[in-house]
């Protein structure tokens, strides 16, 4: 279904296949635009009355959503369909659909606004205006970009489905310009003003309404990437060309389908098009490594000739300052470089290695704050067993760190590490089997529940707390009377061994 808006004041829904299936009068004088909702539900009109109004999708009106006292020249929804946005003379207004809801206004233009658009991805606004400038704006109304002057006024905007690309329509004039507003390219077809620009769901095509009647179409070329020492550039709709900038070797890639989508890295170009997905090799089909010394890498390709490329050696004497336990080098290493790669590996290789500060300051630099708090947590954990285990759980070895903690006879806190993880029928097991904490179990389990405005449905937690009564004073003693044993302990060993080692 596509909608057709007409200067009797009538809207026509119109089938795929070319059938008017309903004529509806919607305004008095012309119906200037006309714009479905992201999910084909509603849709808007607006007319040289001043009414902006809202349909379903069987044309039967629900509201009259504005009335202005001028011509409205063209509308757009806002991402979630809740909001849109329409231009009234210099102005442009986002009105939220929620009853009571604040209204957005702000002067956009010198002169009256003749077309706007609002993407669903990047949540930017298009305006376009008799000033002859187009302009891109937040959601908000903040300024992004404002273009110089042009000839004559700027008829057309339209945003590319993604957000990346939008088009401008003027006078003889088909500019494509980046989501910041800079321009890429500029055509001057012989159309007179493009009135209205579409694109196709794929983003590589455009259709343009022009005041001499016919309908200009335009495709997405010459679009450029770029991974060391390759350069890729879309030479037509279904070619790309490569070239290797170190001895200008061409090769050309031909498609069956159009393009739509390319990225280029780490040694692979990745191709989208209509039906398929490609993915190329700098090395070509089943490349063998001959040799790797240090950080050279020689590699034969299947047609017998030799590519040799050079990886970062970085990684290499991170691994030997880690392999010496030279943690102070790891680390002064890593601020040299400034790779957040290189310290998720230290961070990977110092928690490996339990060697915790180290970690603690690789983990600060990459900005994962909660497994610092974390390891500050773990600094202050009262014995050195218990210490072990969350090191092991940051490790990502849970079973380890449960096993480090029964091993060593902390039967609750083996539990607790359970409950924490919300491991509930493991956590009811373990209580169950050393006749401790049952009643801890629960009552962490219904705090959870309770939480979460849900009832218990767990057949084994429903009988046992039949049986036993929570008491949260009594949890919270006999949890305290846990980590008091666990500091008396840790107090008494170095005492132990004192002693033992004085006898011998």
């Amino acid at each position: 279904m596509f909608v057709l808006t007409s200067s009797d004041g009538k809207f026509h829904l119109i089938s795929k296949f070319g059938r008017v299936e309903k004529t509806v009068e919607a305004h008095s004088g012309a119906v200037i635009a006309g714009r479905w909702n992201y999910e084909g539900t509603a849709l808007l009109t607006v007319g040289e009355d001043g009414y902006i109004k809202m349909w379903s999708k069987s044309g039967m009106l629900r509201s009259t959503v504005a009335q202005t006292g001028s011509p409205v020249y063209s509308v757009a929804w806002g991402p979630d369909s809740e909001k849109i946005l329409y231009p009234l003379g210099k102005q442009l207004i986002i009105k939220p659909l929620q009853p009571n809801s604040k209204v957005i206004q702000w002067k956009a233009h010198d002169g009256v606004i003749l077309n706007v658009d609002w993407n669903s991805v990047n949540d930017r606004i298009l305006s376009a205006g008799e000033d002859c400038k187009y302009k891109v704006w937040d959601s908000y109304g903040l300024p992004l970009y404002s273009s110089a002057p042009h000839e004559y006024p700027i008829t057309a905007v339209s945003w590319a489905p993604d957000g990346e690309l939008f088009a401008v329509g003027s006078f003889h004039t088909l500019r494509l310009c980046d989501k910041t507003g800079w321009s890429y390219s500029l055509e001057k077809p012989n159309t007179g003003s493009i009135f209205n620009i579409a694109w196709s769901v794929d983003g590589t095509q455009m259709a343009g309404a022009c005041g001499n009647g016919q309908v200009i179409f335009a495709h997405v070329v010459e679009q450029h990437w770029e991974w060391k020492n390759f350069e890729v550039t879309l030479v037509k709709r279904r070619a790309m060309q490569v070239r290797n900038v170190t001895n200008d070797a061409v090769d050309l890639l031909e498609f069956r389908d159009r393009v739509i989508k390319a990225s280029l890295n780490y040694g692979h170009l990745v191709v989208s098009t209509s039906l398929q997905c490609y993915v190329f090799s700098e090395y070509s089909k089943t490349p063998q490594i001959v040799s790797f010394v240090g950080n050279r890498v020689t590699i034969r390709r299947s047609d017998g000739s030799l590519v040799h490329t050079n990886i970062s050696p970085y990684p290499a004497i991170l691994q030997d300052y880690v392999t010496s336990s030279k943690w102070d080098d790891a680390v002064r290493l890593c601020r040299f470089v400034k790779e957040e790669s290189l310290w998720s590996c230290l961070a990977a290789m110092a928690v490996a290695s339990k060697e915790m500060t180290t970690a603690e300051v690789a983990y600060a630099a990459i900005g994962e704050i909660d497994k610092v708090q974390y390891i500050n947590l773990i600094k202050d954990l009262p014995s050195k067993e218990s210490r072990l285990a969350h090191i092991q759980l940051v490790s990502g070895n849970f079973q380890e760190a449960e096993a480090s903690l029964l091993q060593a006879g902390l039967v609750y806190q083996a539990i607790q590490l359970n409950i924490d993880s919300y491991n509930w029928e493991r956590a009811l097991d373990l209580a169950v089997k050393h006749k401790t904490h049952v009643d801890t179990v629960l009552a962490y389990r219904q705090k959870y529940l309770d939480n979460f405005r849900k009832k218990e449905t767990n057949k084994r937690f429903l009988q046992y707390a039949e049986g036993i009564e929570v008491d949260w004073e009594k949890i919270k003693a006999k949890i305290e009377m846990e980590l008091s044993k666990e500091r008396e302990r840790t107090v008494s060993g170095p005492t132990v061994r004192s002693s033992i080692s004085s006898q011998a």
